[in-house]
């Protein structure tokens, strides 16, 4: 099973490279630098069912680069690549992208993407991540990341072969003001277990872990403690 998966990551990985990529560093707006970035099509990308963008329609946001004027631009999120890619003009094929700095924040629909880098239990753990929470105590961190489930041959004439997917997860992580850093689910099991004061129990008796917005609604409270 291993070995399976191991050589469809890497002929997903092979598909990707088959595609060319060319850049070139241009100046919008005589303040920022964009890079132009341009793929070709391949057709044997159809072999790979689903996205690696956390949302496939460019949405308008704001790039916020330390020391220039904010970037009013369309922006998506490529999770495999783990790259926040850029459109100037919505209905044109060109795409862009700023330079990677932890300075720079992004501001897309209501979430925000900063690159930053945890380390739990040794692993480092580094990229963009979305930040729900950013409190004097306490801050919420997401990081959507991909995998790929392994191509399923049919096994008898009424069935059908099964491409590779590619998947998005997301990870939620809870930092405190002294860098300690929980890895939780939207749970509510799991949420009381990892959080056991007089306050965080009387809060979990009362209200429920089901969702994203419950969550911070959470991390609020602690915060406030």
């Amino acid at each position: 099973m291993g070995r399976r998966m191991d050589k469809t990551v890497l002929l997903f990985f092979a598909i990707f490279a088959a595609c060319p990529v060319f850049s070139q560093v241009i100046n919008y707006s005589g303040d920022h630098s964009l890079m132009l970035v341009t793929t070709k099509e391949h057709s044997r990308l159809n072999s790979v069912e689903g996205s690696p963008y956390l949302d496939n329609a460019f949405q308008y946001g704001t790039a916020i680069v330390e020391g220039k004027q904010p970037l009013k631009v369309f922006m998506r999120y490529n999770v495999h690549e783990e790259q926040i890619e850029i459109k100037t003009d919505v209905n044109s094929e060109d795409i862009y992208l700023l330079p990677k700095m932890e300075s720079t924040v992004y501001k897309l629909g209501p979430q925000t993407f900063i690159l930053d880098l945890i380390v739990l239990n040794g692993k480092r753990i580094s990229g963009y991540f979305i930040e729900h929470y950013h409190g004097e105590n306490f801050r919420l961190l997401e990081k959507p990341v991909t995998t790929i489930t392994e191509a399923v041959k049919a096994k008898t004439g009424y069935e059908q072969d099964k491409p590779a997917r590619i998947v998005i997860e997301e990870e939620y992580y809870i930092v405190n003001n002294v860098g300690k850093i929980q890895n939780v689910r939207l749970k509510n099991r799991d949420i009381k277990k990892t959080f056991n004061s007089p306050q965080a129990k009387k809060y979990l008796s009362d209200n429920r872990i089901r969702s994203e917005e419950d969550l911070v609604a959470f991390i609020s409270f602690l915060d406030n403690q």
